[in-house]
């Protein structure tokens, strides 16, 4: 009598689910590795009412993880908020906003 040695055995079978199964949870949790920055710098000019933020978020691929929003709030209020879908260089971005008052309301 032969063997069966088609991939429908069930040697093969929990094999190719085993594989299956870390491939999928390695793809998975490479895309939910987020982090926190690393810190954060803020610099305001009240003349010309720019608002300069420093951000260090270091990542080995600027286009698949990076820094995905800014808020800024003021006593409580989101007065801005910007997505983004790159970061500007491996180790985070400097980002500029204008809050002078006519911006702010």
């Amino acid at each position: 009598m032969k063997k069966d040695r088609s991939f429908d055995s069930p040697p093969y079978t929990a094999l190719y689910v085993s594989v299956l199964l870390v491939v999928t949870l390695t793809l998975f949790f490479s895309t939910v590795s987020a982090h926190q920055p690393s810190n954060m710098e803020l610099s305001y000019d009240p003349i010309a009412g720019k608002l300069q933020v420093n951000i260090g978020h270091r990542v080995g691929n600027i286009s698949s993880h990076y820094i995905e929003r800014v808020t800024i709030r003021r006593n409580g209020d989101i007065v801005h908020e910007e997505n983004y879908q790159v970061q500007q260089k491996r180790s985070g971005g400097t980002f500029q906003y204008d809050l002078s008052a006519s911006n702010l309301g």
